[in-house]
């Protein structure tokens, strides 16, 4: 049997090869407009009607009752795809689980809903926020339950 032998200068390489890999990995966040990926989900079908969604900076809704502070972060495969098309789908399955919630807490609508990827609020009426690496896009929004008229 042969024993395979690495000289020091390898070893050393290959050290310095995997402590760098993760300076490599590529993580900005982006502003990306609200308004046209809750139409295009509206025209897919993709949201639920019955629960209505109001981002904070926006419009406020005649209220009813507040019932419960909720979070979401949700992500998605981002290989092969643009940043835009990636964090499009992630803020689907993100104001999806909201209104999935909503429902399960008796209420009808997602009230002051803001961005907060990395725990770091975003509050914008026309933008939400979105992180991007080299694999993974994330969406990450919270807001309130609320019973609205």
């Amino acid at each position: 049997m042969k024993v395979q032998v690495f000289s020091a200068a390898t070893l050393l390489a290959l050290l310095f090869l995997f402590s760098a890999a993760p300076s490599f990995a590529r993580g900005t966040v982006q502003n990306y407009p609200l308004q046209e990926s809750i139409i295009k989900g509206l025209e897919q079908g993709i949201f639920n009607a019955s629960v209505q969604l109001f981002f904070a900076g926006g419009d406020e809704p005649a209220m009813l009752e507040t019932l419960k502070n909720i979070s979401t972060s949700r992500k998605t495969n981002g290989f092969g795809k643009s940043d835009a098309t990636a964090c499009e789908w992630a803020s689907f399955s993100a104001l999806i689980a909201l209104q999935e919630r909503a429902l399960q807490e008796g209420g009808n609508a997602v009230i002051n809903i803001k961005s907060n990827y990395k725990h770091k609020e975003f509050s914008n009426g026309s933008l939400f926020q979105c992180g991007a690496g080299t694999f993974v896009v994330g969406v990450a929004l919270k807001g309130t339950v609320a019973k609205i008229e």
